[in-house]
């Protein structure tokens, strides 16, 4: 509370600064001066209203954490920020106005943030205006500003004396109490001492975080939802940053159902310097549950599961260098395996050849284990969604074993736009998968919605060309395009795969296959309203050749999120937020191979909503 009450006192003295020095100095002058960027990374831009929905032109608006930026709403009530990566409070005042609850937020490489910060009238009465410092404290101040002339060097020299700045005497080394008294005693000073440390901790660190409470529920392509096929989560996200250094956050999610599982993700983020940056992590996550009444599924033998990993991230260099280089690596364990001890990793290389042009190099190594998609954290923000189905391998004989996919690719890029923000890439690629997994649901009662079945149909050696361009549509709007197309050559595992093949013939692939695959994405953000909606569809088509009409194989997939803040705020911090999703999609795009969706079989839909309170 007292964090919150020292962030919103210092905003609105800069507020008030700000007003005092208006006619002294220019808004076009000042954003220059507050943040000076070596190299544009996101923009934060948004709308100031009051409690009816007006503009609210002529507000302060500050941008506070990884950088210090200031900017006055236009006409419109318009406002916006070019900042580097990181993590960012908002924060808005006006003279008569209650200040706005903070807003936090994390800016992105290349992306279009939008805030709506709506402002309170102080039932008429407008704030006072703020005092002159004293000289005394003004010189003190200049000094250790080292004496800048820049204009938010002078506001934060005029700011009005506040009660902490009238503290003159350190509570460990001298008495609080009474004239004249000396130090205090032993006992006195550890206990101060204490107290000192426990409120520096309390103060100095800017916690954030997020709370989902979900409802999720399962409904599979026939329209069936049966009753127990709800469940409700908790997501549960706290984050604080390392000094200067980074930010850390820990994540937990917990599912209430006869089953029961819980993940835990720990994340380090270091802040985006000049040449690069690190991100470490670490997940685990249990699944326990039961056979018979509950899950009566064949081939269901261990009453408990658990998977977890720790992986690492890096990127070297800079918009002017010649090189970018990024890479990663990760290792996971799942108890469930024969041989429970996975490994991968991948190392990119960008030239550039022009100002946006790069020539770009990658390989990849990704070993997917059967129910990673459950176990392992999701590589897209949003809520994540702890084990909730349960799974088995469709033949003994055949287990549970990993896919492990290897990718080479090259191609070019080009950027464009006044940020870079846009960008359209065309690059050739070879992957080669080695027992690849299918994904079987709709075999029985059990795998109708929670259960599904994995079996492994062979191996395979895959090349063509992919192209993907995404930028900004519209102010507001966003949107990407990938095209994949390409031949591939199965290898079927000899003496295997007889119950696949009587459960689902299509599944069983020989021969050569001309793939072809769309990916297309589209994300809206409405100001006014504070409505976010994203939509992704996945189209992909497998035809054998020469073209056999009973083995081609066609998926059509969405997902689909919206979410809409509440009209209802709290007046301190926070934000309240309505979140709703539709999906059809069963495996993250981002990893594996490309025939991961395409052998997966009628998977129920999965819907989730609830409430999301950020702070």
């Amino acid at each position: 509370m007292f964090r919150l009450l020292l962030s919103s006192g210092l905003a609105a003295l800069l507020a008030l600064a700000a007003a005092d020095a208006a006619a002294q100095s220019p808004r076009s002058t000042l954003s220059r001066q507050v943040v000076h960027l070596t190299s544009v990374s996101g923009i934060v831009q948004g709308v100031v209203v009051d409690d009816a929905g007006l503009a609210m032109p002529g507000t302060t608006v500050l941008a506070f954490g990884t950088s210090l930026a200031v900017d006055v709403s236009d006409r419109q009530g318009r406002f916006q920020f070019a900042l580097p990566a990181g993590d960012y409070v908002l924060q808005a005042t006006r003279d008569g106005y209650t200040p706005a609850a903070r807003q936090v937020l994390r800016v992105r490489p290349r992306t279009t943030t939008e805030r709506r910060i709506t402002i309170l009238r102080e039932d008429g009465v407008a704030a006072a205006p703020a005092s002159p410092a004293p000289a005394a404290d003004t010189a003190a101040t200049a000094a250790r500003a080292g004496d800048s002339h820049s204009e938010i060097a002078w506001r934060l020299r005029h700011l009005p004396r506040t009660v902490l700045r009238e503290i003159s005497r350190d509570p460990v080394t001298s008495a609080t109490s009474g004239p004249g008294a000396g130090p205090a005693s032993l006992a006195d000073r550890l206990f101060l001492e204490s107290v000192r440390q426990t409120a520096s901790f309390f103060t100095q660190t800017d916690f954030t975080g997020q709370v989902n409470l979900l409802v999720s529920a399962a409904m599979s392509p026939a329209g069936a939802m049966p009753a127990a096929a709800s469940r409700g989560i908790a997501d549960v996200v706290i984050g604080a940053p390392v000094g200067t250094a980074g930010d850390w956050t820990v994540r937990a999610a917990v599912a209430s159902d006869d089953a029961g599982s819980w993940t835990l993700v720990g994340d380090y983020r270091a802040r985006p310097g000049p040449t690069h940056g690190v991100r470490l992590g670490v997940s685990y996550g249990a699944q326990n549950y039961v056979t018979g009444p509950v899950v009566p599924a064949r081939n269901l033998t261990a009453s408990r599961r658990s998977a977890g990993g720790v992986r690492m991230s890096d990127g070297w260099g800079t918009d002017g260098g010649r090189l970018e280089v990024g890479y990663g690596g990760r290792i996971d364990r799942y108890d469930y395996l024969v041989q429970p001890v996975l490994a991968g990793g991948h190392v990119n290389v960008g030239a550039r050849m022009a100002r946006q042009t790069l020539l770009v190099v990658g390989m990849s190594r990704d070993m997917v284990a059967p129910g990673a998609d459950q176990f392992r954290p999701p590589s897209a923000p949003g809520p994540w969604i702890p084990p909730t189905r349960t799974f088995s391998p469709l033949s003994l004989r055949d287990g549970l074993k990993p896919e492990d996919v290897r990718t080479v690719a090259a191609g070019v890029e080009q950027r464009f736009g006044a940020t870079a923000h846009g960008h359209a890439r065309v690059e050739w690629f070879s992957q080669q998968v080695t027992d690849q997994l299918a994904t079987l649901f709709g075999l029985d009662a059990a795998s109708e919605i929670g259960h599904y079945y994995v079996a492994t149909p062979g191996s395979l050696r895959m090349s063509g060309w992919r192209a993907r361009v995404s930028g900004d549509l519209h102010g507001h709007v966003r949107g990407s395009l990938a095209l994949v197309s390409g031949r591939a050559e199965w290898m079927p595992r000899s003496g295997a795969g007889l119950t696949l093949r009587r459960e689902a013939p299509a599944l069983v692939r020989r021969g050569t296959d001309a793939v072809t695959d769309l990916q297309s994405s589209l994300a809206v953000n409405v100001p006014a309203t504070s409505t976010s909606l994203s939509l992704d569809y996945r189209l992909s088509v497998a035809r054998q050749d020469p073209p056999v009409r009973a083995r081609a194989i066609r998926t059509g997939r969405i997902n689909v999120e919206l979410r809409q803040q509440l009209p209802y705020q709290p007046r301190h911090s926070g934000e309240w937020t309505l979140l709703f999703t539709f999906r059809t999609l069963m495996h993250d795009r981002d990893r594996g191979s490309i025939y991961d969706e395409l052998l997966t079989t009628r998977p129920p839909a999965r819907m989730t909503g609830g409430l999301q309170v950020r702070f």
